[in-house]
């Protein structure tokens, strides 16, 4: 089968008008379903869409990624243009979420309009919790890794413990998207807090076709030299593995993995960048 990919958010801004933000989103169109996969910080990937011409209306799912800010605050327009859509998430997204990258700790989850709406989404039945019921979808799997298993010195992400006291989070909310065709399979992820490759080897046991893309960020930018090189050797012995990696990547781990990888299997995007995929 064919999927047809539009980055609708991303940092990088795109051609002409096209704008970007510290958000990411992405319309993932497949044959039996189309996927709104997070929806930036704002209403920009509404405004790109359609500076794009793409039509929302067809969407049959939105699926948050995690409740960070930058994926989810988008949501309030996105069901609203998005009728037809149900919201896959996990109950966790929207617990308060913290973050001391800038010395300071500082609240990153969703802001209240989108917390709010989306209260009125499962009143109006319109949401799945995939910690309690997992979709299941015959084309695609919606899932997440377990969180992450160990912690680096500089962990600078937290959520608040059963004691009020604020404890590292280890993003057992963490969503992936994996589509799966006749001969091989597409993996879209939001920040790959839980670590890229721990991800890709959860969807390697969900399919028994080749994971041959994966699409999204990977919070490469500050991480150490030798969890670059870990990623780069997971995946010279994934050959046939193509990576197109934006938003939390950063310019800086985007270019440290390509001299790893010596440049091969390895695409930035932007905002507006579209590609359609043989699966």
């Amino acid at each position: 089968m064919q999927v047809k990919v539009i980055i609708l958010a991303d940092n990088t801004a795109g051609r002409g008008a096209l704008q970007g933000e510290s958000g990411l989103s992405i319309l993932i169109e497949s044959p039996a379903r189309n996927y709104l996969f997070d929806t930036g910080a704002g209403e920009l990937f509404c405004r790109n869409a359609e500076l794009l011409e793409v039509e929302l209306f067809g969407v049959d799912a939105i699926i948050l990624s995690h409740g960070h800010h930058d994926h989810g605050n988008g949501l309030p327009r996105a069901l609203d243009e998005c009728p037809q859509a149900d919201l896959l998430i996990h109950r966790r997204a929207t617990e308060p979420k913290y973050s001391s990258s800038t010395g300071r700790m500082h609240y990153i989850g969703l802001n209240e309009p989108a917390l709010k709406r989306i209260e009125q989404a499962e009143l109006d039945a319109r949401v799945s919790w995939l910690d309690s019921k997992p979709p299941g979808f015959p084309d695609a799997a919606v899932f997440t890794s377990g969180g992450r298993r160990e912690l680096p010195g500089d962990w600078n992400f937290f959520v608040d413990g059963p004691d009020g006291k604020l404890i590292p989070d280890r993003f057992e909310d963490e969503i992936s998207l994996l589509l799966h065709g006749e001969n091989a399979a597409l993996l879209a992820v939001g920040c790959s807090h839980c670590g890229l490759r721990q991800i890709v080897e959860k969807a390697e046991t969900l399919t028994d076709k080749p994971v041959r893309y994966i699409l999204g960020g990977s919070h490469l930018d500050k991480v150490s030299d030798e969890e670059i090189e870990l990623t780069a050797a997971f995946f010279r012995k994934r050959r046939d593995c193509q990576l197109f990696l934006g938003h939390c990547t950063g310019m800086n781990g985007f270019a440290r993995l390509y001299r790893a990888l010596e440049g091969q299997n390895l695409t930035p995007f932007n905002s507006g960048w579209t590609m359609t995929f043989k699966l």
